[in-house]
């Protein structure tokens, strides 16, 4: 699973006014914003080494951003050059991009705001966010420890340091006669069928 992240750690100057909507579906909450300014110019860097879906993306981005007066000047980066250089922090403007899968709520969560962490491309420094994170990891309690991601999730929506735009969806099928198969959608293709045996 791929989500979609804008990275404003730049654009921190631009003030955003938040608007409730009236939701459409029950219990939704729908929001709008509206720049402080008339708006400004910048960078939206993607990479087209991921298919076709992640750049056409990147474009709805830039067509929704310019509808809210921020003019994005599209830069689609080769997939090595990414990694090299925007995947690891350096860049200009804002990012869209996949971001990592995660299994245990501590790896989106730890490596994406603690200070100082490879993972930490928005460059986020929040005292506040950073005792909390390192709260959930020493609680041994389950039910404690739910509570507190529950808290760190609602802080993070407040703060917007990212701005998720969506989900993707994969599914998997296989043959009966395939045993000891469980899909693993991650970038580990041999450990998908390490184990597997055909029953033929």
């Amino acid at each position: 699973m791929k989500i979609g992240i804008i990275d404003f750690r730049r654009l921190r100057a631009v003030e955003m006014t938040l608007q409730k909507r009236s939701p459409s579906i029950k219990n939704a909450h729908f929001w709008t914003f509206q720049t402080a300014s008339k708006g400004f110019k910048t960078q939206l860097t993607a990479t087209s080494g991921l298919g076709r879906d992640l750049v056409d993306t990147a474009q709805l981005v830039q067509r929704f951003l310019k509808d809210v007066g921020i003019e994005v000047e599209l830069k689609l980066q080769e997939y090595g050059a990414y990694m090299a250089t925007t995947a690891q922090g350096k860049y200009e403007g804002m990012v869209y991009g996949p971001i990592n899968l995660a299994v245990d709520p501590d790896g989106p969560l730890y490596g994406r705001f603690i200070p100082d962490h490879p993972m930490n491309r928005g460059y986020v420094n929040d005292p506040t966010l950073t005792a909390m994170l390192k709260e959930q990891r020493r609680t041994r309690d389950l039910e404690a420890r739910r509570q507190i991601i529950f808290a760190i999730q609602r802080y993070v929506a407040e703060q917007q340091y990212y701005v998720y735009t969506n989900s993707i969806t994969t599914t998997a099928s296989w043959q009966p006669y395939v045993k000891n198969y469980g899909p693993n959608h991650t970038f580990d293709y041999g450990s998908r069928v390490a184990a597997l045996w055909l029953d033929r």
